[in-house]
């Protein structure tokens, strides 16, 4: 899934693009209600790069990453480093690669080390809107210990990510 839209209202809709999940809350409702749900090209292949982007105050977050568009194919790396703090993926939980508006994009969450401490959470999103990287773009939500730890969306200010394609895999 790649877009949501709902009318009349948007206001009766929450969604998670990342782990494509949508809920629809229809209450005095009086005339008829319409979701529409937008997939993407579904893709094989994998992610490498990494950059740097600035929070809205200004920190600057880097990455780097290796990321394939399946958990079973292997080794899926993230590293997000910023104002002295880091994340480590561990454990790639949920991953999905779509081609939106011609666009390379992988979203997906995983399990991981927050300052070195097993059990923090990501969502992320990476798309490679071509060269040289600046108009990619990067977005994290890492939580550990219920808290939001790092909320940050930019297009990249330095580096560049890839998209390789591959042939996908028949089960």
């Amino acid at each position: 899934m790649t877009k949501i839209d709902v009318s009349p209202s948007a206001d009766k809709v929450s969604s998670d693009i990342g782990a494509r999940t949508a809920a629809v809350t229809l209450s005095d409702v009086t005339g008829p209600t319409t979701l529409t749900y937008t997939n993407g090209a579904v893709g094989c292949g994998r992610y490498t790069g990494g950059g740097s982007i600035f929070t809205s105050g200004g920190v600057r977050v880097t990455h780097g990453f290796e990321l394939h568009c399946s958990i079973a194919d292997v080794p899926n790396n993230l590293e997000i480093n910023f104002d002295g703090d880091s994340f480590h993926l561990e454990s790639l939980t949920s991953v999905h690669c779509t081609f939106p508006s011609g666009i390379p994009t992988i979203t997906g969450t995983g399990t991981g080390r927050y300052n070195g401490v097993s059990g923090a959470t990501i969502t992320f999103l990476f798309t490679d809107e071509g060269e040289p990287g600046t108009s990619d773009d990067a977005s994290y939500l890492i939580v550990a210990g219920g808290s939001t730890i790092l909320s940050a969306s930019a297009d990249l200010t330095f580096g560049n990510q890839q998209f390789h394609a591959q042939k996908c895999k028949v089960k």
